[in-house]
């Protein structure tokens, strides 16, 4: 039953692949592929280019950048901290406002989130624990088997002729 019904699949599917394949390709399918053999290549590498290019400008205005800013010199437009901490202005202490009193819903909410009372220790008796023999099981022995008596294969040498 099994083999039958492989061998009805296997028909449908060899009836399938032949009306699939069977006919003839129309004549404009061997033009195009000639025309799509014989034009050249696209710039499949124009925008690889392009953005190998785009990432070397980058690279080389940022190091170029942190390369002229290494020498020492200021950038222009910049201050120096002295500069800064000359020119800032005195510190001026303001007065600090006390937080309002608590509403009488606040101080409820505060006594129910306050800490409770730390719990006493608990001290507990250490587990000790006692050595288990091992269990000693019974097997039943198994007697060997026959050994086997391998006879060696003659083989007589092919003649050259």
């Amino acid at each position: 039953m099994l083999d039958r019904h492989h061998d009805e699949i296997d028909a449908l599917i060899d009836d399938t692949a032949r009306a699939m394949t069977a006919g003839t390709p129309p004549a404009s399918l061997r033009a195009a592929i000639r025309r799509r053999i014989e034009r050249p290549a696209r710039t499949l590498w124009s925008w690889q280019a392009g953005l190998v290019a785009a990432s070397v400008v980058l690279v080389a205005f940022i190091g170029g950048r942190a390369w002229l800013t290494v020498t020492g010199e200021p950038e222009p437009g910049r201050t120096t901290v002295e500069e800064v901490v000359a020119t800032a202005a005195p510190v001026v202490e303001a007065p600090v406002a006390r937080p309002p009193e608590p509403t009488r819903a606040t101080a409820r909410r505060m006594a129910r989130e306050a800490p409770l009372v730390a719990p006493a220790l608990i001290e507990i008796e250490p587990v000790v624990l006692e050595s288990v023999e091992p269990m000693v099981l019974a097997v039943e022995t198994i007697p060997a088997p026959m050994p086997l008596d391998i006879r060696p294969i003659v083989v007589e040498p092919l003649s050259m002729q």
